[in-house]
């Protein structure tokens, strides 16, 4: 599970310009999720929201986790901390501090979940390629 942001035409209106606003990509655009699996299969693309929302509240909004079996793990990146409550078989990266930084066992860990995660990647990757979710909304 992953989030990705597409690019969209400046609105007129201010106040909508500015929900749309992603900091991150410095332009208007609007956020998506997308599920996979481990063959690359896109599983689920939910109705898309302004680009200023978080990966993690835009996930609550959808309320797709209650519909996840439990024995179904889902790898997710750090942008879905917390996720970890709402389902039972989670597995997110670890994230370290200046005061306490990761240990070897930690970052070896964090390894495994990424080679793994990479797939959902080279889908989001798949999906631009196409031009599906890279060029400019404009409707």
């Amino acid at each position: 599970m992953d989030g990705t942001e597409r690019p969209v035409q400046k609105p007129k209106n201010l106040r909508r310009r500015k929900k749309m606003y992603s900091g991150k990509k410095r332009q208007t655009t609007r956020k998506g999720l997308i599920m996979t699996d481990e063959t690359r299969q896109i599983g689920f693309i939910p109705m898309s929201k302004n680009g200023r929302r978080h990966d993690k509240r835009l996930l609550d909004k959808v309320d797709i986790i209650r519909h996840i079996p439990p024995e179904v793990t889902i790898w997710a990146d750090t942008g879905f901390q917390g996720i970890d409550k709402q389902h039972p078989n989670t597995q997110i990266p670890k994230k370290g501090t200046r005061k306490r930084p990761l240990s070897p066992e930690q970052k070896q860990e964090n390894k495994i979940i990424s080679g793994i995660r990479i797939t959902v990647e080279h889908a989001i990757a798949g999906i631009k390629r196409l031009g599906c979710m890279t060029q400019i909304l404009r409707n």
